[in-house]
């Protein structure tokens, strides 16, 4: 996903199509968003503290007739006259980011101190999950739950609940962050793009005259295999080419094995 950005002067409140769900948008976006072999683009706003990475809304469902099977457990589009469809990836593991101290802490007794702590992620808002008992000092806690780092620091507040000062070294493991990404593992298929019939003749189940077939392959790999029949003018023209697409995965490999190395 790409996209070019705006930023408003002030900014204004808009309003999901639920009409209960107001933000405060700050600017706007061009995203290219990637949907199997295929680039699509839609004009977004841009929200302040909102719950996700990214909503879609009526809008992009509209333009591009997206359609969701949730007995298939698939994802199509409708772009440029033509079905593209993508696997919905079930199988995906909570990552843990390790969060240590940036420096030394010296604490007070009863008492509460700020300092910086750091990710190997430059940028996150994320749950926050403490040690039960910090190395070599059980009586240091953390006590914000939820946690927004930028540019790999934070600030969080450590209690102090015994009588006597209590010290924390710096680079120390004060907890994890856990995130669960959406398609963390890719399942590669093939499919063929179809003409598009429009949204009622594909808005439930995929009609078998289609030629579309889903079946289990080896290693988990999912396999579509579909024929295209497209027509111009008075002649029928089989298409057979195939199409190899990715799920899109949202945290390269590079960077979970760095944080599986830290963990």
């Amino acid at each position: 996903m790409a996209g070019s950005k705006n930023n408003c002067k002030q900014p204004y409140s808009f309003v999901l199509a639920d009409g209960a769900a107001p933000f405060e948008v700050l600017g706007t976006v061009e995203l290219a968003i990637k949907f199997s072999n295929s680039i699509t683009h839609i004009n977004g706003h841009i929200a302040r503290n909102l719950c996700t990475d990214m909503i879609i809304g009526m809008d992009y469902i509209n333009k591009y007739n997206l359609n969701i099977n949730v007995k298939k457990q698939i994802v199509s589009i409708d772009y440029k006259n033509h079905i593209y469809i993508m696997l919905i990836d079930k199988h995906f593991k909570s990552i843990k980011i390790p969060v240590s101290s940036s420096k030394p802490l010296f604490i007070p007794p009863n008492s509460f101190r700020t300092t910086q702590v750091s990710i190997p992620v430059s940028s996150i808002c994320s749950s926050f999950f403490p040690q039960f008992h910090l190395p070599h000092n059980k009586f240091i806690s953390v006590i914000d739950k939820h946690l927004k780092f930028q540019n790999y620091c934070c600030n969080v507040v450590f209690s102090n609940i015994s009588s006597y000062p209590q010290s924390l070294r710096q680079g120390v493991c004060v907890g994890y962050l856990v995130c669960n990404p959406m398609f963390q593992y890719s399942r590669v298929f093939t499919s063929s793009p179809h003409k598009s019939f429009g949204a009622v003749s594909y808005s439930d189940a995929i009609p078998a005259r289609y030629g579309l077939k889903v079946d289990d392959a080896a290693n988990d790999d999912s396999y579509i295999a579909s024929k295209a029949f497209l027509q111009n003018r008075n002649e029928v023209r089989s298409s057979q080419k195939d199409i190899g697409c990715n799920t899109i995965q949202a945290v390269s490999p590079v960077i979970v094995e760095h944080i599986n190395m830290l963990v």
